[in-house]
């Protein structure tokens, strides 16, 4: 049993990092594009 709560917790923790490289990352990037990119237009 305790090799089966391991393994699910493995698991869990891969899911989330699958997770954040595929959604959370791409977004923050993006956000940080749009607010660089509104940053530029008001220095004009």
């Amino acid at each position: 049993m305790a090799q089966g709560g391991a393994t699910s917790i493995i698991f869990m923790v891969a899911m989330f990092a699958i997770f954040y490289f595929m959604l959370i990352r791409p977004q923050r990037k993006r956000d940080k594009q749009v607010k660089d990119m509104r940053a530029s237009l008001k220095k004009r």
